[in-house]
């Protein structure tokens, strides 16, 4: 009986862990950088520590604005596999779409919409049937919980 209850305590702890994880939404960092005082987004790209484009720097981090970066802001430099991410969900470009009309069709901006389209998008050249791929839950902020400090080394 005493065994019998030890278990029951035992599941009912470890149920009430995994009830307690934090569930992380949208786009999941697993190593950022911290703004300094004169940073702006090509330092990052162009450093020691990280290899990456300006495209995929701008897909981590969907809401940056290179030309405003605030300093102690985190920005994702690494992230998990979104691929088979179910909040991602692809719209298709039709006739007399702009960019604009996008963006306000989706409820977000047309950078955000350009960021998040890893460079692929260019709102110039839009063609009928174009794949546009955004996020269903309209979560484009990085989420650093389990996301580690990196120093960058500017060359």
């Amino acid at each position: 009986m005493k065994f019998m209850y030890i278990a029951c305590l035992f599941t009912l702890i470890i149920a009430c862990a995994y009830s307690m994880a934090v569930e992380v939404t949208g786009i999941q960092c697993t190593a950022h950088i911290v703004v300094k005082p004169g940073d702006n987004c090509l330092n990052y790209i162009h450093n020691n520590n990280v290899e990456m484009t300006l495209e995929s720097l701008l897909y981590l981090n969907p809401l940056l604005d290179c030309n405003n970066l605030q300093v102690n802001d985190k920005v994702c430099i690494e992230g998990v596999d979104l691929s088979d991410d179910p909040a991602e969900a692809t719209y298709i470009v039709q006739s007399q779409d702009t960019c604009e009309i996008i963006a306000e069709k989706l409820n977000l901006t047309v950078r955000i919409l350009k960021n998040y389209s890893f460079g692929e998008l260019d709102c110039n050249q839009l063609r009928v049937g174009q794949r546009i791929t955004y996020r269903i839950d309209g979560d484009y902020t990085p989420e650093f919980v389990n996301s580690k400090e990196i120093d960058v080394e500017y060359y």
